[in-house]
């Protein structure tokens, strides 16, 4: 699954919320960066980046709002160049590239200021995150937008909690010219802090291969807790 279309499906689910389109909701997209914490820290080596979304029902003539937020993250990559295949076949170089990825979902309740140009917020969370590694052939001269084929290698999901806050600098206010409905464009900068549960994962290098060439997988286990800072655009309508 590529970062475009894991960003797509979960811009998709997000959408499902009817009642944030009929009634007073706000949706965003976001630069993500993930910093590993705890146990996690400790075993990965780096920084994950990555590409968020969300969407938010908000309560009329309250400070509540309920929504959902998806994010994906790619925490390690590693490119093998490698012979498509023998005979006729290692005539061909392709690369072989593995990511190791997370994908987090979750429920939000937030609590905000209404009005005004700059609107704090804090957030609580829960869902989950889910860790899978996947490796695909691409073409050398084309690179990611031609894969050849693509499979998960290793795949866990944990359960995930955790605190946010933030603050949106409203640059922009109009009306919609087909509906005449009023709008508001943010800049959004936001932190969550995510404990996550103990999962099993693997990380940049963990493949290698037996006698035969057959894949061998060296799984790490620990917690899955992440430090979020996230900066987008958000739309409130």
């Amino acid at each position: 699954m590529s970062l475009v279309r894991s960003v797509t499906i979960t811009l998709l689910l997000l959408l499902l919320i009817p009642s944030a389109r009929a009634q007073n909701g706000s949706g965003g997209v976001d630069a993500v960066l993930a910093i590993p914490q705890g146990q996690f820290a400790e075993r990965i080596d780096g920084i994950g980046y990555g590409l968020g979304g969300d969407i938010v029902f908000h309560i009329p003539n309250t400070p509540v709002g309920i929504g959902l937020e998806g994010t994906f993250v790619t925490y390690g990559r590693e490119t093998i160049r490698e012979r498509f295949g023998s005979g006729a076949l290692g005539r061909v170089d392709v690369d072989v590239v593995t990511t190791n990825n997370i994908f987090l979902g979750h429920l939000l309740l937030r609590l905000q200021l209404p009005t005004g140009a700059f609107r704090p917020y804090g957030d609580a969370l829960v869902g989950m995150n889910y860790l899978f590694t996947e490796s695909r052939i691409e073409d050398v001269d084309f690179g990611d937008d031609r894969d050849i084929a693509s499979s998960t290698n290793f795949d866990d999901l944990a359960f995930s909690y955790g605190i946010g806050g933030g603050v949106m600098a409203q640059v922009y206010a109009g009306q919609s010219g087909s509906t005449g409905r009023p709008f508001e464009v943010f800049i959004d900068a936001r932190l969550r802090y995510l404990l996550g549960g103990k999962a099993d994962y693997l990380r940049e290098g963990d493949i290698d291969a037996d006698n035969n060439g057959n894949p061998v997988y060296n799984v790490t286990r620990s917690s899955t807790d992440l430090l979020l800072p996230q900066l987008g655009v958000t739309i409130r309508f």
